[in-house]
């Protein structure tokens, strides 16, 4: 018994030494992420767009140059995807329990512009009509000419805007 507490207490020193902490995550999502890590990564142009590991969620980071600000918080930011020219973001998140697009330019304090899901009700056993299906995995979702495009279970999706 006193050995299991010597372990016990050596185990929890050892956890809450900063030197023992688990460096963060790049890459693939996985249970247990630390806070900070980082989930998915793109870059364009000298613009990087981060997904990152929050206590109570997701982020999306925006980062040009020597600046970096938080460009979303809200409704879990996920499938993220830069212009190839760097000057917009575009992502989907679950506000209203929907996953919904979203599209703004990549600057400090820009207003995102919902791209899917304005006024859509509930369904029972299915979902609403005129759901918009997200894509399935990160990296899929991509800027083309003046639309978006990426695949879904229901097949290619692709929506138009304008800057």
């Amino acid at each position: 018994m006193l050995l299991v507490r010597a372990l016990l207490f050596v185990g929890a020193c050892a956890m809450s030494d900063p030197s023992h902490a688990p460096p963060p995550v790049h890459g693939e999502r996985g249970g247990g992420l630390a806070n900070g890590a980082t989930l998915h990564r793109v870059d364009a142009a000298g613009t990087r767009a981060e997904v990152v590991v929050t206590a109570t969620g997701t982020a999306l980071w925006l980062t040009q140059g020597d600046e970096r600000w938080l460009h979303s918080d809200r409704g879990a930011p996920d499938r993220v995807a830069l212009s190839t020219d760097g000057a917009h973001v575009a992502w989907f998140a679950s506000h209203d329990g929907l996953p919904t697009l979203f599209v703004s330019p990549a600057r400090p304090g820009a207003e995102p512009r919902q791209l899917t899901h304005h006024q859509v009700g509930s369904a029972k056993g299915g979902p609403p009509p005129g759901f918009v299906p997200p894509p399935v995995h990160e990296g899929e979702l991509r800027f083309d000419g003046d639309g978006l495009r990426w695949p879904s279970p229901r097949g290619p999706q692709a929506i138009r805007w304008a800057p």
